[in-house]
């Protein structure tokens, strides 16, 4: 519970940082160097590992295993921070949104049904034609909705709808029985505590904006404008 606490604590933070360009400069000042040192270390780490499982390779053991799962997560780790104070170069197309959640759609309420939940799509009645990013928009939203799969309760539904509202695409996540952002601490070892900012981080690009409400259960509400311009 106490590191739940602490990554909703976490993801809060970063969330404000995320939405804010000037903040986000700030940010890739300060930690641009660290995470650059960091991937060449990782690199390193890599090579070590690559080497040592060589020499060993009569050595059957589940270690290697464990090892790379834990390189793979740490690296991760990295690849968000990097996505969040990095500049990030948009290349929007017009587009239906519904094309996006039809084709992940199936993959979301897999990944939820393998803890007993399930998750709802509330499709618009009319158009969704508008501009975004389609491969930074799809992928931020599905690192959200993978994450949320995983760490809320255990046989709880979820709601995902979408569609436009006064000329601004609407996005809403609904899932009432959630604890906190990061969940009851116990449903799962696999928190993701920067999924949210990196949400935050690419919508504050399309110029939108993001509303989170965790005090009964969690409710999100992304929005962006239907014409976003191209980074320069």
């Amino acid at each position: 519970m106490v590191q739940a606490m602490q990554e909703d604590d976490l993801a809060r933070s970063l969330i404000g940082v995320a939405s804010s360009p000037s903040k986000v400069r700030a940010l890739h000042d300060i930690l641009g160097g660290f995470c650059h040192q960091c991937r060449n270390t990782l690199n390193s780490l890599k090579l070590s590992l690559y080497l040592t499982k060589r020499d060993a390779s009569h050595v059957a053991s589940p270690l290697w295993g464990d090892l790379d799962q834990r390189y793979k997560e740490v690296e991760l780790v990295f690849d968000r921070l990097q996505a969040i104070c990095r500049p990030l170069t948009l290349t929007p197309i017009r587009a239906s949104l519904s094309l996006v959640m039809e084709e992940r759609g199936p993959s979301w309420m897999k990944a939820m049904a393998a803890r007993n939940r399930t998750l709802t799509l509330v499709p618009p009645k009319t158009s969704d034609v508008g501009d975004f990013d389609p491969v930074r928009l799809p992928e931020c939203l599905n690192t959200f909705i993978l994450w949320r799969a995983e760490v809320g309760e255990f046989g709880q539904p979820a709601q995902l709808g979408w569609g436009i509202y006064e000329d601004q695409f609407l996005v809403e996540w609904d899932e009432p029985s959630a604890v906190g952002i990061g969940g009851s601490g116990a449903s799962s070892d696999r928190s993701d505590p920067l999924a949210l900012p990196l949400l935050a981080r690419v919508l504050s690009a399309h110029g939108g904006t993001m509303t989170l409400n965790s005090h009964d259960g969690l409710h999100l509400r992304v929005s962006w404008p239907l014409t976003v311009r191209p980074s320069l």
